[in-house]
């Protein structure tokens, strides 16, 4: 059965143009220009050669060489001490010196906290020592100096240990003596100058109890392990009332909050005689 009025489209087929297909062929690669890789070569190696010619004309510079050496120290003993160190180093090309092996040397003698070593072209190197203060004489097999931080600098002469607290301890510090120092500096830390300078010794025996002793009398005061300022400023205050009403004094044992506990001098057997310390403060 036949269809009227349909219409009829053939089939469209996409088909490239007429012209030939033009197909792209890998090219040929030029030739390896030898003279071009010799050049560079060449070109680099001279680049080396220039850089090692100046490295080695810059080190064996005359005027690259260290002819001056100075050395700022407080203490004039210490700067010796320094000096006689840096006689064993070859100082040599400015560039070529090592600061932190000069400082290394320096920093490991015990009386040196710091060094600060700058160079100063075109020869010239300034060295500047900050020195450790000594803070106590510390009774071990012999009187050793200690810093603030128990650092220990030396034996103990008569002209750097004068003035200062002597720490003693029953085994001398043969254990434990970190933690003791430790106590002896928070102790004379709490303490005001004037204190600091009439203390005479710190006895540590016990790990929980400073014993401390001034110059100016017999008397030991037993501070505990805190409150040391508190402590020691009630006895400054009450030292003169308590000798009056007692006489001379052994020890004061100040490690309670509510009492103060004494022994007097030549008492035996040993006599303790409470005061009630807030009633005698008011």
């Amino acid at each position: 059965m036949s269809r009227s009025g349909s219409a009829y489209a053939p089939a469209f087929q996409f088909q490239r143009g007429d012209a030939g297909i033009r197909v792209k062929k890998p090219g040929r690669r030029a030739p390896l220009d030898m003279k071009r890789v010799l050049l560079a070569l060449g070109l680099t190696a001279l680049g080396f050669f220039a850089v090692h010619e100046a490295y080695r004309l810059v080190i064996s510079w005359g005027k690259l060489t260290i002819r001056r050496v100075d050395l700022s120290c407080p203490d004039k003993t210490v700067g010796a001490e320094i000096d006689q160190t840096l006689k064993g180093i070859h100082w040599g090309n400015i560039l070529l010196l090592d600061i932190s092996d000069v400082r290394r040397r320096i920093e490991s003698l015990p009386w040196v906290k710091s060094a600060r070593i700058r160079k100063i072209f075109p020869s010239s190197v300034k060295i500047d020592v900050a020195v450790r203060e000594p803070a106590a004489v510390l009774e071990k097999e012999g009187l050793i100096l200690i810093d603030p931080e128990g650092v220990e600098l030396g034996p103990a002469g008569p002209e750097r240990s004068s003035g200062l607290p002597v720490l003693v301890d029953e085994g001398r510090f043969r254990d434990g003596a970190a933690d003791k120092i430790g106590r002896a500096r928070e102790c004379l830390d709490a303490m005001t100058p004037e204190e600091r300078s009439e203390a005479e010794t710190l006895d540590l025996s016990d790990a929980g109890d400073v014993v401390l002793k001034f110059r100016s009398g017999p008397t030991r005061l037993k501070l505990g392990d805190e409150l040391f300022g508190q402590r020691i400023a009630l006895f400054r205050k009450m030292k003169d009332r308590w000798e009056s009403e007692l006489g001379p004094l052994e020890y004061v044992d100040l490690r309670f909050s509510d009492r103060v506990y004494v022994k007097t001098a030549g008492a035996s057997p040993p006599a303790k005689e409470p005061l009630d310390s807030d009633k005698e403060t008011r």
